[in-house]
């Protein structure tokens, strides 16, 4: 058929002609795509005490378009979370309230609703302007009738 090293250089140009055409065919579609996804950022509670979780603080970035989806052990009784600006923290550019979409209008608290034990932050409010370090916000779990709890926070980066 071919001489060894005809087929050599035949099987080199094609790798390269793959090579190359396949990463332009590639980012011809969706795969090189450099617009951020919907990114989902899981907190997790520790199952004896439902009022603890895994994270130390739940960082989410704007840009990134992330959200936050809590998972609540089965049988919790917690209803909402209530998510607070914390106080005493470095100025914001820009508008620091409302964090969520999901918010409404209350100036002070946002309630986030829990259905089938999950809680969903929804997407970041597009007119947020996160400081360049982070804006700070403090939540707690709530039960009815019950205590609320305090936990580590949210950090919402730019």
């Amino acid at each position: 058929m071919f001489p060894k090293r005809r087929g050599s250089l035949l099987a080199l140009g094609s790798l390269l002609t793959v090579t190359a055409l396949g990463s332009w065919g590639c980012c011809s579609v969706n795969c090189c795509d450099k617009k951020p996804r919907n990114q989902l950022v899981v907190v997790e509670t520790k199952p004896p005490n439902m009022d603890l979780v895994s994270n130390d603080e739940v960082v989410i970035s704007k840009s990134k378009q992330n959200q936050i989806v809590w998972l609540l052990p089965p049988g919790s009784t917690i209803k909402h979370i209530d998510v607070n600006l914390r106080p005493n923290q470095p100025p914001s550019p820009g508008p620091t309230w409302p964090p969520f979409k999901v918010c409404g209008q209350d100036p002070n608290v946002c309630s986030i609703a829990c259905e089938d034990s999950v809680c969903q932050s929804g997407p970041i409010d597009p007119t947020l302007e996160p400081a360049k370090k982070g804006t700070y916000y403090d939540y707690k779990f709530i039960r009815p009738g019950g205590a609320p709890s305090t936990d580590p926070g949210i950090r919402i980066d730019p």
